[in-house]
Parts: C-alpha cells; sequence; structure tokens
C-alpha cells in the first residue's frame, strides 16, 4: 500500500479524529460521564434522576479502549484523552496494553504508555495456567513507581488436569490465583486495581471454562476462586508490611498489610504445598493483641470445586489464641488470612464477618462416593472370610 491507501484503509476500520462521526462519538463518552456524575441541573444528570437516582454516581475511571494496541489505537487515544480531560480533568483515562501478559504487541504498547501516558492506569489482561502465576509472583517488582499504573482488569488460572468436565474452577486454580495476590498486594503502589474475570456463567451455555460464579436455573455455584476473592477483598489493610518468611517454606505465599487507623492486622498465608506448615509471628511493637483468628480455605485435593446443587468447599473461621507471638497453621493446599486487632481495638471493630456458608458435601462424586463406601465394606467382608477360614481350618485339624 502507498500512504494514501494505507490511511484509507484506515478509515473502513475506525473512527478518525476530526471527522462529524467521530464528534458524535466523543459526545456519546461525555454525555455518559454526564450521566455518571452530572448534578440533576444538567440534561444528562436530569435523564440519571427520571431513571430513579438522583445522586451522582461519582465515577472516578473511565476506560478508553478495551485490549487495544497499535498505531490508530494511540492515535485516537490522544485526542480522546485531550477531549475528556479538558471536560472532566478529575476523572482518570484507563489505557490499554493488549490482551496478553508478553510480546511484541505488549511491549510496544508499554514503551508508547511510558512515555506518554504516565498520569493513566493501564488495563492489563491475561489468562494463564496455574504454574505460570506461581512463577511469576513477582512480575510487578520491576514496574517503575513514578509511571503509568496498572489495573489488571482480567485475570485468572487454567488448572489442567484436575476438575469436572463441566467446570474446572477448582482448588489448584484459586490456590494459585491467591498466591499471585499476594504479589499485587506486595506491589499496590504499581497495581491500584485488580479483577478477576470472566464473572458469571451459565451452566451449558458458557464460552469458558473457567468463571467465578456458575449458575443454572435453580442453583448459583460460588467456585474455590470466589471464595478466594471474598477473603483477600475483604481482609486488606491500608498500608504494607515487610516481612519474611523463614527459609525452607518453598511453596508458601504471603503478605501482610495493616490498618493503622483501625489497628487490624491482616496477614495472608497460601499454603500450595500438600504438607501442612506452622507459622509464628512476632508482633512486638503493635501494642496488646486484643483478637485474633484465622480464616482458611482448604481440602484435601487439589481438585475440590463446588458443582451445581453440591458444594464440597467453603471458608471457615477459627479464633487463635490472643498472644503476641500467634502461630498459624496452614494446612496442606490452603489459604488463609490471620487477623489482629491490637492496641486499643478491644471489640475488633472492623472486621469483615464471614456470612453463613452452605453446607458441604464431603465427596466430589458418586464414584468417589461407592468407592468410598465400598472399600472399607471389602476390607471388613475379606477380613470375615479370612477369619472364618482360619476358623474352620483349625477346626478340623482339632477333629
Amino acid at each position: 500500500m502507498t500512504a494514501a491507501e494505507w490511511e484509507d484503509y484506515l478509515d473502513t476500520i475506525a473512527l478518525r479524529p476530526g471527522t462529524a462521526e467521530w464528534d458524535d462519538y466523543v459526545q456519546d463518552i461525555l454525555d455518559l460521564i454526564e450521566y455518571a456524575n452530572g448534578d440533576v441541573t444538567t440534561e444528562w444528570g436530569a435523564k440519571r434522576a427520571e431513571n430513579g437516582h438522583p445522586a451522582p454516581f461519582g465515577l472516578a475511571y473511565i476506560g478508553l479502549g478495551n485490549e487495544n494496541w497499535g498505531e490508530v489505537y494511540f492515535r485516537n487515544l490522544q485526542a480522546l484523552k485531550a477531549a475528556v480531560q479538558e471536560k472532566y480533568p478529575e476523572i482518570t483515562i484507563i489505557t490499554s496494553a493488549g490482551p496478553v501478559s508478553a510480546g511484541e504487541q505488549f511491549e510496544d504498547s508499554w514503551e508508547i504508555l511510558s512515555k506518554d501516558y504516565t498520569d493513566t492506569v493501564v488495563d492489563e489482561h491475561y489468562y494463564q495456567d496455574d504454574w505460570w502465576y506461581l512463577e511469576n509472583i513477582d512480575r510487578y517488582d520491576s514496574y517503575d513507581r513514578d509511571g503509568a499504573k496498572v489495573f489488571l482488569g482480567e485475570y485468572a488460572a487454567t488448572a489442567r488436569g484436575v476438575g469436572t468436565l463441566q467446570t474446572k474452577s477448582n482448588l489448584k486454580a484459586a490456590l494459585s490465583e491467591a498466591a499471585y495476590m499476594t504479589g499485587l498486594e506486595e506491589n499496590g503502589d504499581v497495581v491500584v486495581m485488580a479483577s478477576y474475570a470472566p464473572l458469571l456463567a451459565k451452566s451449558n451455555a458458557q464460552q469458558w471454562n473457567i468463571n467465578l460464579i456458575w449458575f443454572d436455573a435453580y442453583n448459583v455455584v460460588l467456585t474455590p476462586s470466589y471464595y478466594t476473592q471474598m477473603l483477600f477483598m475483604n481482609n486488606t489493610g491500608t498500608k504494607y508490611v515487610e516481612t519474611d518468611l523463614p527459609d525452607g517454606n518453598d511453596g508458601v505465599y504471603q503478605s501482610v498489610t495493616v490498618d493503622p487507623e483501625q489497628e487490624l492486622l491482616y496477614i495472608k498465608l497460601v499454603n500450595t504445598t500438600g504438607e501442612k506448615k506452622a507459622f509464628t509471628y512476632d508482633l512486638a511493637g503493635f501494642g496488646q493483641v486484643q483478637y485474633a483468628d484465622v480464616l482458611t480455605l482448604s481440602d484435601r485435593s487439589l481438585a475440590a470445586c463446588n458443582e451445581l446443587g453440591k458444594t464440597t468447599i467453603v471458608p471457615t473461621v477459627k479464633k487463635v489464641e490472643t498472644t503476641d507471638t500467634p502461630t498459624v497453621e496452614a494446612a496442606g493446599y490452603s489459604v488463609n488470612i490471620l487477623r489482629i486487632a491490637y492496641g486499643n481495638n478491644a471489640k475488633a471493630e472492623g472486621l469483615y464477618k464471614l456470612p453463613k456458608m452452605p453446607s458441604t458435601s464431603k465427596y466430589y462424586s458418586p464414584l468417589e462416593r461407592a468407592l468410598a463406601t465400598a472399600i472399607p465394606a471389602a476390607v471388613v467382608v475379606l477380613a470375615a472370610g479370612t477369619c472364618a477360614v482360619v476358623y474352620i481350618r483349625r477346626r478340623k485339624k482339632q477333629k
């Protein structure tokens, strides 16, 4: 193509700044922001009030693009960003680095974003196998602390070879996601937001095997990944606390945060091994320990998952001795959050209360249930038969 032919081609796949169609598109974005935040005296704020929400929604971010990259995207982004910030300078712009975690398009996008868009939050998307997350816990350690921030807008782990045919949203995937989230918390000065995806899927009508919540006409399934997200989001301080795990604890991941205003300390421990491990923490300097408990999501099997009409794994809560050196016993394959109320917080105010959990089933499948019943029964029958044979033989010898 000649340069002119290339520009003509671009007009067939994207709007061009300066055209009437472009101006209409930009106005739609500005109207959207006015609908969300505008006073009821504005045109679109009035429409929001008519629709039953007089108070502004308080929109703080707007994404310009989704999994976009390349020449046309950045040409249009520059013009869009200028138009939005001219009228709404208080709105933070979310930009895009494409749909992958690495590679040429990702690196090229970040090169531009790091140079010209440091006042934005960059939306990263990636879906990987469970092992990838464990090998990339430190992904954001090397990001520029003064550059553009990150919104991890879509991520989820796929655990190959375990789970059921219907859904792979199991404990193995949730553990790798939880371990990865300890790295996100440690890099909270760079990763300002993160959200699991996809969120909802109807059974037998889904596009992906990995989803946070499954449902059909009668049931809602909350996956281990859902419970992991629930535990992390509701048990996080405002400041990160540097602390080290003892040597020799491979496969265990940790993050510690504190809320000094509410005097609450959160210690997250993710044990991806099948071996139980114990950790003791020295809380000297935090004041008197007033209350301690531990939230746990665990199972003996990495394949543990919740299915339609059957729940096998849910979080539990257990009180811990109120001491300056509390110990967490992290079961094999477990997500644990040790929660400490200290100082003047004698009533442990501000702690998230775990909701009532559904009753659980011990077995994952009819086959496992049958085997669990049949094998002990067979052993008993075999033992009884052996005893009978021995007794008969002894009677014969006596005769």
